[in-house]
């Protein structure tokens, strides 16, 4: 499903956002596109992809691809910290 980056909530993250990454995620989305969808909760909380977040704000698209999940909080903090 696709949701407006508009609508995304972002709250403090635990890893600060690495703009050679950001810069390198914009080249392939670019050239690929997006190849694993953000994750967000039933609310539109970001839980994971913020660099692909901020990836697509880069390149000005108005939507991105999500998978929307109802875990408890304590699998929302899980969630973000994996890899």
């Amino acid at each position: 499903m696709k949701i407006s980056v508009y609508d995304i909530k972002v709250s403090e993250r635990l890893r600060q956002l690495n703009n050679s990454k950001v810069a390198e995620l914009v080249e392939s989305i670019k050239n690929i596109g997006l190849l694993q969808p953000i994750v967000v909760d039933s609310d539109n909380n970001l839980l994971a992809g913020n660099h692909r977040l901020e990836a697509f704000k880069n390149i000005g698209y108005d939507r991105i691809e999500c998978k929307r999940v109802n875990l408890k909080e304590l699998e929302n903090q899980e969630t973000e910290i994996l890899p």
